[in-house]
């Protein structure tokens, strides 16, 4: 089973031959390719070049897009800072109103991820910051937000999945599934992944909840332990991908560090029933 079919069929709750992995390595595959941050976010060819190292080096199972905005915010308008050991941040936008921006940016939003669709893409990863706890507390976002997401995501020509934006989202976990077009949801590494299964279900599609800044830090045995523990909670009871919680794990992570993630999901295919 190749990596596109081992990710569909988890998307699908079919059987695979293993849980699938994803990592964020948008910064790392311009170290695998040489590649300075400003040229890698802002030539596409040396970007694909880079995922393309990444998949070649790793056998990571989904290729991604950048994991930085500030190209988006750049085109708006707004001013970049780039640093030479992590993805570019926005440095100053070009509103200053939230609400003004909110606005303009809607319908922007809607008319790029379907066009991202419609040019072959298999999926998108929604990130709203807003569902965070830290961010938003639930009754706020299911009165002021939930029918903005609802009436958007309805509007999409593909599937998606929610994304915490780095705050914790067990909080309204239990409002995702069954909104328009949204087949799973990421989960932060500051949920606990059991209480996020007993929410979804068994037939929701689950990804985390590995702390990516972390990684830098953590040993290859110490990640292998941990990616086993978020298998035996995430995959055990229902769909799961193996995946780190957050945006682009750090440069200076081990190469063997992020290996114990692919290690860990053959290790347990082995030993485990995946369920279908």
């Amino acid at each position: 089973m190749n990596s596109y079919e081992r990710v569909m069929n988890t998307i699908g709750g079919l059987s695979v031959d293993r849980v699938p992995v994803i990592a964020v390595l948008g910064i790392y595959g311009g170290r695998l390719t040489g590649t300075n941050p400003e040229t890698l976010f802002g030539n596409p060819q040396k970007y694909a070049n880079s995922q393309t190292a990444i998949q070649k080096t790793f056998g990571i199972d989904m290729i991604l897009t950048p994991f930085e905005f500030s190209s988006l915010g750049e085109a708006f308008g707004g001013q970049v800072s780039y640093f030479a050991n992590q993805a570019p941040n926005l440095r100053k936008p070009a509103a200053a109103s939230v609400r003004e921006a909110l606005a303009y940016t809607e319908q922007f939003w809607l008319a790029w991820a379907n066009a991202l669709l419609d040019a072959g893409a298999d999926g998108l990863i929604l990130v709203e910051s807003m569902a965070a706890a830290e961010i938003m507390p639930r009754t706020m976002f299911q009165t002021k937000l939930l029918p903005t997401i609802t009436k958007r995501l309805a509007c999409l020509k593909g599937s998606a999945m929610l994304h915490h934006g780095g705050g914790s989202i067990n909080h309204i976990l239990d409002l995702v599934p069954g909104l328009p077009n949204i087949i799973g949801a990421l989960v932060s590494s500051k949920d606990n992944l059991d209480e996020a299964r007993k929410l979804v279900g068994s037939n929701f599609l689950l990804a985390g909840n590995l702390d990516n800044l972390g990684f830098a830090a953590a040993s290859a045995s110490e990640l292998y332990t941990k990616s086993l523990s978020c298998l035996n909670k995430g995959a055990r009871r229902g769909h799961f991908i193996l995946a780190n919680s957050g945006a682009d794990i750090p440069l200076a992570t081990a190469p063997e560090t992020i290996q114990a993630m692919m290690d860990a999901s053959k290790y347990y295919a082995e030993y485990n029933r995946i369920p279908g």
